[in-house]
């Protein structure tokens, strides 16, 4: 029975630490994407405002 526990508990363990990981892969890329899109806007409106 103990044997059977430790295997479910290191399973939990695991996929916390898989979820825990997801989630900052995620965030850390919407984050990238976010900058890399505001980066984008704002040269296009600099470009702009030099050709212009």
């Amino acid at each position: 029975m103990d044997e059977s526990n430790k295997v479910i508990q290191n399973a939990l363990v695991a996929f916390g630490l898989l979820a825990i990981i997801g989630a900052v892969v995620f965030i850390s890329l919407s984050i990238w994407y976010g900058a890399w899109v505001v980066l984008i806007k704002i040269l296009t409106l600099v470009g702009g405002w030099i050709s212009g």
